[in-house]
């Protein structure tokens, strides 16, 4: 299971990205309703919108784990697990609060995905705070005719480490 903090450093770097707000027709970031957001199972989907959750894959403790485990309260480590990022994009389109066309299109939807694969996995001057070695696993788009909503599915697993003044042994 993946740690709250990197799920909320992972919002934070999403929602704190202008071009990936504007793609989203957003211009001025509402702290209280943002766009990118944890995923609710039963909450209606927000459109548009981009969702995160743990996807609940088994994953390994980093090495170096049981000396940093020596330190009180220190260790948080882990290897591999895998996020689930989902784009959402309504087909009727709108304006939103910001004056700004809302996305609409499946390429809306592509446009949007390849922002959030390049704010994960090619800014490597600015990762998500704590993480390393990112990949994307697997990927889908449906369209779905009963709500009429574009749906963009990502995967990436990472290794990540909150244990403060201490490194992971191996290079990045």
């Amino acid at each position: 299971m993946v740690n709250t903090v990197i799920l909320d450093r992972i919002l934070t770097k999403l929602n704190g990205d202008a071009t990936l707000l504007s793609l989203l027709g957003v211009t001025t970031l509402d702290p209280e309703d943002p766009p990118c957001i944890r995923a609710q199972r039963l909450a209606q989907i927000r459109i548009p919108s981009v969702t995160i959750r743990d996807a609940g894959t088994p994953t390994t403790l980093m090495p170096g784990v049981d000396a940093a485990s020596q330190i009180t309260g220190a260790l948080v480590a882990d290897e591999n697990p895998t996020i689930e990022l989902n784009v959402w994009v309504g087909s009727e389109g709108g304006i939103s609060p910001d004056g700004i066309s809302y996305p609409q299109t499946g390429e809306d939807a592509d446009r949007i995905m390849e922002r959030c694969d390049y704010l994960l996995l090619g800014d490597r001057l600015h990762p998500v705070q704590d993480t390393i070695r990112w990949n994307g696993v697997s990927t889908s788009q449906q369209y779905e005719v009963e709500t009429g909503y574009w749906h963009n599915l990502r995967r990436y697993t990472f290794s990540y480490y909150l244990i403060p003044g201490w490194t992971p042994e191996h290079p990045t």
